[in-house]
């Protein structure tokens, strides 16, 4: 077990994965007991889902639903860790297809600009090479690294 190293003064504004508002949001319908990770999956970033199976993927194939992994507290923390954004395989998974999110911003962005997810781990991303469309589009602008929310309604 780790020990508490520093203290925030103030309350965090958000981590990534975490729900940006309380505007309203959908969820993949995948049927019971379904979904889950078919391989470690990161929070805050986008998966693949496979429907047929029930499993969701990092990496785009064809055929499979792309959707946001939601931090739902579903990441385990191995032993004498701090923190973890990864949920392992076999855990359950939640993925939105709509809704307003907190992402780790891939580069210097726009209010307005498209928000993609890498076909090899499903990271956001800003540029549509090697990449999918989510259809969402970053509701503020942001530095690089730096937390920003992302949208699937109008700016």
């Amino acid at each position: 077990m780790t020990f508490q190293r520093s203290l925030n003064r103030d309350l965090p504004r958000g981590v990534a994965g975490d729900f940006a508002s309380t505007n309203p949001r959908n969820s993949i319908l995948a049927g019971e007991a379904a979904l889950v990770a078919g391989e470690p999956l990161t929070v805050g970033q986008f998966a693949f889902a496979d429907l047929a199976t029930g499993k969701a993927y990092k990496v785009f194939a064809a055929g499979r639903v792309i959707g946001f992994v939601h931090r739902n507290n579903q990441a385990v923390v191995a032993l004498g860790a701090a923190a973890s954004m990864t949920i392992p395989t076999g855990k359950e998974v939640a993925l939105f297809s709509s809704g307003d999110f907190y992402v780790v911003a891939p580069a210097v962005v726009a209010p307005g600009a498209a928000v993609y997810a890498l076909d090899a781990t499903g990271a956001v991303d800003e540029a549509a090479t090697d990449a999918q469309a989510t259809n969402f589009k970053f509701a503020e602008a942001a530095q690089t690294g730096a937390l920003v929310k992302i949208t699937r309604f109008s700016i």
